[in-house]
């Protein structure tokens, strides 16, 4: 076991400790090979909302470069009270951590977090390579082939994990002390020449997780990311195969499982094209395994889904799309078959009408159930899928792998959670809505408006009605009172501010003034409910009255204390009294109040 840098951290939903005020160090590396040294590394410290603090990037190596040693004290300065972010706790911080040994530079173990164990917890993807990730949160990727755009890349992953779905940290982050480093010489790296990624970059995002161990995983995320531009050198196939070899992997069999896995996703979505199969023999003779596509057939065009929206539906349904091995776009060509858009998307949106003029199938995220399903051949034979073909494998990380085969679609999972989300927002705004109408006060009705009330004004009282519900007969009759014929029902605590309108409506005109209450208020149709109002009195008295009985059994209690261990008698009496009287005083309160409240 190798020196450790890092205490790790879960980063969940489920979390207890709020990261949004926080602020974190997000780190990235290149290095010559599988088991090789770092040769370029960098760190960005960023707030929670992915506000970029400062950046440091630079080469590190034999001379000329620096050594890692000397840019130790930028490190640490950028670590200083901020937690780590790494996309996986490899051999690279491992490296980290024993050269910054190796220089003397005594650090602490800093607390840390994986964005690639973060995204497990809210997304299901076929791996969770840092590419994957991104392209399922609608992120970016063009500059993360140098170590400073992969540690921005890593940065904007978390912010948008912390900001939109909400997680926290499992538990609270302690930093240590960090020692004061001098600060060295920094060599920045030269400008990398940006990439453009091919339907091979794209194929290999969609690549499920390798089974075997932490090298086997490393040596097939080195094959995705070198064929991500869709091109690679007999040269640089060697230099793969020598670095295989170097970590104890076996480049044959790693190679050809690499070039199944392939094969599988491109069969994946029903169809075959040409490039594929030109592209797909290309790779397998520069890895010496042309055996793997020998029967490979073109045979038409795939599906291609672009998916617009920054909601967490919308980043469910990216990974749906590549979970289930169906090509993703990034942007809209005329490629796309289907766009996929939330409900945050603007009817405006130029996109929207842009595909329909490209013949694309545009859909909101809800009505995308079966987008994903898998389609057939002429013969009623059905494509392989993910939870059919056993070539693709699982990750190993994913604990419902085995139950992938019998459980609902991404797409359907996808457009069920926004369905949800859509009518929870709903309702939530129905609520609020409710909330302001029952806040708001009521209208109060004018005098003049209101047509005078006299008991000759009503109609014909039926024969079933006594006539003691006549307002000239009885002014307040009590319901305990009426007989059961009335067909008045019993007041309930539904009916409670209805109660007061029915009792102004029934006293003559001539006696409102007396009431209590102006005459407005109680003739209108939204009359005060009284309960509230009692509750607001009663409770201050409550409260004295507890506290009095408390103060007076502390009284009494500090009496017989002191009377046992000898305290004069008269004393004993004198405080014994105020704390009876405190108690009385304290139970009159809240009998009171109590009654009051009832």
């Amino acid at each position: 076991m190798g020196i450790e840098l890092v205490k790790p951290i879960r980063l969940t939903r489920s979390g207890h400790f709020p990261a949004d005020s926080g602020e974190f160090t997000a780190l990235g590396f290149r290095t010559t090979g599988l088991p090789g040294r770092i040769v370029e590394f960098a760190a960005v410290r960023l707030r929670a909302d992915g506000t970029v603090a400062a950046e440091l990037a630079t080469v590190v190596g034999p001379a000329p470069a620096p050594a890692l040693s000397e840019v130790a004290g930028h490190f640490v300065e950028l670590c200083r009270g901020s937690v780590l972010v790494t996309h996986e706790w490899s051999h690279e911080t491992r490296s980290l951590a024993a050269e910054l040994s190796r220089a003397g530079v005594p650090m602490p173990m800093l607390p840390g977090v994986c964005t690639a164990d973060a995204a497990r917890s809210v997304l299901r993807l076929p791996n969770y390579r840092q590419a994957t990730i991104a392209h399922a949160l609608g992120i970016g990727t063009d500059d993360a082939q140098t170590a400073l755009g992969g540690a921005r890349l890593c940065g904007r992953i978390l912010s948008s994990l912390l900001g939109r779905h909400r997680l926290a940290l499992g538990e609270q982050p302690r930093f240590r002390r960090l020692p004061i480093i001098p600060l060295g010489r920094v060599v920045p790296p030269a400008q990398a020449a940006p990439t453009t990624q091919g339907w091979l970059g794209e194929l290999a995002e969609r690549l499920p997780s390798p089974s075997g161990g932490e090298w086997e995983r490393s040596y097939a995320d080195l094959l995705a990311d070198a064929f991500a531009d869709g091109h690679i050198s007999p040269e640089e196939a060697a230099v793969l195969a020598a670095q295989a070899s170097a970590a104890g992997v076996d480049p044959a069999r790693a190679h050809r499982d690499f070039v199944d896995a392939m094969v599988a996703l491109a069969k994946a979505d029903g169809v075959v094209t040409a490039e594929e199969q030109r592209d797909l023999r290309q790779l397998a003779a520069v890895l010496g395994v042309p055996e793997a596509v020998r029967d490979l057939r073109a045979t038409g065009k795939p599906r291609r889904v672009l998916v617009l929206g920054t909601t967490p539906e919308a980043d469910a349904m990216r990974a749906a799309v590549l979970d289930a091995g169906i090509q993703l776009a990034k942007k809209l060509t005329g490629s796309v078959t289907h766009l996929v858009h939330d409900e945050d998307v603007s009817p405006a949106e130029p996109r929207l009408s842009r595909a329909r003029e490209l013949g694309a199938d545009v859909l909101p995220i809800t009505e995308a159930d079966s987008l994903l399903a898998p389609r057939h051949d002429p013969t009623g034979a059905t494509d392989p899928t993910r939870s059919t073909d056993p070539s693709r494998g699982a990750d190993p990380t994913d604990a419902t792998a085995p139950a992938r085969a019998t459980e609902p679609t991404g797409a359907a999972r996808a457009a069920a959670r926004a369905r949800a989300a859509a009518s929870a927002r709903a309702a939530a705004s129905a609520r609020a809505a409710a909330s302001a109408r029952a806040a708001a006060p009521a209208p109060r009705p004018r005098p003049a408006t209101q047509p005078p009330h006299h008991p000759a004004t009503h109609p014909p009282t039926p024969p079933s009605t006594p006539p003691a519900t006549t307002p000239a007969a009885q002014p307040s009759p009590s319901p305990a009172k009426q007989p059961p014929a009335t067909a008045r029902p019993t007041p309930t605590a539904a009916r409670v501010p209805a109660r007061p309108a029915q009792h102004a409506s029934a006293t003559p005109p001539a006696a409102r003034p007396a009431t209590s209450s102006p005459p407005t208020e109680a003739s209108g149709t939204s009359a005060p409910r009284p309960r509230p109002v009692i509750r607001a009195s009663g409770a201050p008295l409550q409260g004295a009255g507890l506290a009095g009985m408390v103060v007076g059994l502390g009284l009494m209690v500090v009496t017989v204390i002191a009377l046992f261990l000898g305290a004069p008698v008269a004393f004993g009496l004198l405080f014994g009294a105020f704390g009876v009287g405190a108690l009385l005083y304290g139970w009159h309160l809240y009998d009171t109040a109590h009654s009051t409240v009832d």
